[in-house]
């Protein structure tokens, strides 16, 4: 009994989601999850045409918030600070927490790898997202502590090493440069643009989210019964 009164509660919520979603949608018939659902998906494919020239400024953007939001930045910072020779468990738990920060950026926008060049394809629309290198970067480096080595790319070769940077003042510059990155894109025209497309990704999300534990719940019912 209580789990049929606990499906009956998410069926309702699901139904005010529902409702309110049409709300802000602006439409006024029923429509099928599917059909809502697809409605989301339009809204998201115009966004990601509007931003596909400058996906890599937006992903940075919702990058290096989360690194600071999250507290991620702090504990860098903190680390190399006090740190006395290297914590290895410290520095795993910001490693972590910083490839956190980056895949809820992947699955935040819905973007998976393919096998062209600096390509990425938005597993939400299937419309391809091209990345520039430092995006790459970003995404391919498992240790934020590892440092690309400065200089032209085209000069530098393949064998060009990698540093390991744990220098305050490093980290510091590093955090003023990612502050002053979030204010440059606040400021362009196109934010209250990227708001409402963060508005939308967040209702899909939420949307398909309780649409598949909906469907698990009613499997499971269908199944004890």
């Amino acid at each position: 009994m209580e789990n049929k009164e606990k499906l009956s509660f998410q069926e309702e919520l699901f139904q005010n989601f529902k409702v309110h979603l049409l709300e802000q949608l602006n439409i006024k018939e029923a429509l099928t999850d599917e059909e809502l659902k697809q409605n989301l998906v339009f809204i998201i494919k115009q966004y990601e045409i509007k931003f596909k020239d400058i996906f890599s400024d937006i992903f940075k953007y919702e990058y290096v918030r989360n690194i600071l939001n999250t507290g991620t930045m702090d504990k860098i910072i903190n680390f190399v600070k006090h740190k006395k020779g290297i914590d290895e468990q410290k520095k795993e738990e910001i490693i972590q927490s910083e490839r956190k920060n980056c895949l809820d950026v992947l699955n935040l926008y819905g973007l998976e790898k393919t096998d062209q060049p600096n390509t990425y394809v938005s597993t939400i629309t299937g419309l391809k997202i091209i990345l520039n290198n430092d995006i790459l970067d970003i995404i391919n480096n498992n240790d934020i502590f590892l440092i690309k080595p400065k200089g032209k790319p085209e000069l530098m070769g393949p064998h060009a090493l990698y540093t390991l940077e744990y220098s305050e003042n490093y980290w510091e510059s590093f955090k003023q440069n990612i502050q002053a990155y979030i204010q440059n894109i606040k400021n362009q025209e196109y934010i209250e643009d990227l708001k409402d497309y963060y508005f939308w990704l967040t209702c899909y999300h939420a949307f398909n989210n309780i649409l598949k534990e909906n469907t698990q719940n009613k499997g499971g019912k269908h199944v004890k019964n």
